[in-house]
């Protein structure tokens, strides 16, 4: 009956897949496959429906090689966006990137004004490397959405969808060749009055991409920030300093921010960890006591500050937040682990290995059965030295 069900589904999938206007052939789009299929002229509904039936069945059983094949096919004998549109989905999705551009190029032939169309035309023009027209896609995409804002009247900041190319490349995969993309995009089609945004566009890919001097440089370029788009500035220039291993300069130039502007928590709390890296733990221990203060019930903060105060050796202080996460039900097995911790900086290892024995859950538990094999270990050589003192004692009576 399951067996049954599914061949239905791919048989519906197919017959939806095959409803289309017209089946002028398209000789023009030449597709690359390992084995390509015998094109046939004069191909009737019949066939057409034989290949993309056997294209859904192939990519229901996992062979998305036989389905883009069959796709390939069918593709060369209709012009139906749908078809084209479920061939590069498909050939995009499992890294057959030249069927898939293929594909792309004749559905956004067919659909010019499908910003879908044109988004999956660019990513793959990207990731087959052809960087110079990828560049030229994203143009297109940009006069897309532009005509799409303007025939909504919006009234707000208007960037020529600039923001929205922006976002499509941010989220790309292929960060180095997104950061690519974007160079020669702004090279061709690059502004002065949206210089800003552009530079911000170009510092982010150059992130993702760890192309961490260019995102330095790209900020030497931004004048005339707005506000609101400081803070990223400011984070941004931080985490790429720290990946450059300059941590005293991203400490200097976030900490300088924090005290003299109203910084989020999560740029508080960027601070700290810098500060923790730079082993300034004790100025990083004060801003998470502040954070703290300040959201009581945010339990993970809590966690950060009672690791920060054991690794202080701030027992006592440890003590007192440890048990106020013990009155959190969802925290006591951390709770238990930092007793662990706490008893084994007070030499009491035995127990610490009944509070590590109590941890049952999260990324903690792997780090308690290591400690309690290494206090296991330590309790094996203090007894061991006292054997031998004993009988070192014992010798030195006779």
């Amino acid at each position: 009956m399951i067996i049954l069900r599914g061949l239905l589904k791919i048989f519906y999938c197919a017959c939806a897949v095959i409803i289309f206007n017209g089946c002028n052939s398209d000789a023009d789009l030449s597709l690359s496959t390992d084995k390509p299929l015998k094109k046939y002229a004069g191909s009737t509904f019949g066939q057409q429906f034989n290949d993309a039936l056997l294209a859904e069945i192939y990519n229901q059983l996992g062979e998305p090689i036989l389905a883009v094949r069959h796709y390939n096919a069918l593709s060369v004998q209709i012009d139906d966006p749908a078809i084209l549109q479920r061939a590069t989905e498909i050939a995009s999705k499992t890294g057959q990137f030249e069927s898939g551009l293929a594909f792309s190029n004749k559905w956004f032939r067919l659909s010019p004004d499908s910003l879908e169309a044109g988004q999956y035309f660019a990513l793959l023009l990207l990731r087959n490397e052809k960087f110079a027209q990828a560049a030229d896609q994203l143009q297109v995409i940009r006069e897309l959405v532009a005509k799409e804002i303007q025939s909504e009247g919006n009234k707000g900041p208007f960037d020529g969808g600039l923001r929205f190319i922006g976002s499509m490349l941010s989220v790309e995969l292929h960060h180095e060749k997104s950061f690519i993309v974007f160079q020669h995009y702004l090279k061709k089609y690059g502004k002065e009055v949206h210089q800003t945004q552009e530079n911000l566009i170009l510092a982010s890919l150059a992130m993702k991409a760890k192309k961490y001097e260019v995102v330095l440089s790209s900020f030497h370029n931004i004048n005339n920030a707005r506000t609101e788009t400081i803070p990223e500035i400011v984070m941004m220039k931080a985490k790429a300093l720290q990946k450059l291993e300059r941590i005293g300069e991203a400490v200097k130039g976030l900490k300088s921010y924090v005290e003299n502007n109203e910084a989020s928590d999560s740029t508080k709390l960027e601070l700290v960890r810098l500060l923790i890296l730079d082993k300034q733990k004790e100025s990083a221990d004060n801003y998470l006591k502040d954070l703290v203060i300040k959201h009581p019930d945010n339990k993970d903060l809590l966690k950060s500050l009672i690791a920060l105060e054991i690794d202080q050796s701030e027992l006592e202080v440890a003590k007192n937040n440890i048990q106020k996460l013990k009155q959190s039900e969802g925290y006591r097995s951390d709770a238990e682990y930092f007793t662990g911790e706490v008893l084994e900086a007070e030499g009491d290892f035995k127990n610490a290995i009944l509070s590590y024995k109590k941890v049952n859950k999260g990324i903690l538990l792997k780090r308690a059965k290591k400690k309690i094999l290494v206090l296991y270990q330590k309790l094996r050589e203090i007894q061991r030295m006292k054997v031998n003192l004993k009988k070192h004692e014992a010798d030195l009576v006779d």
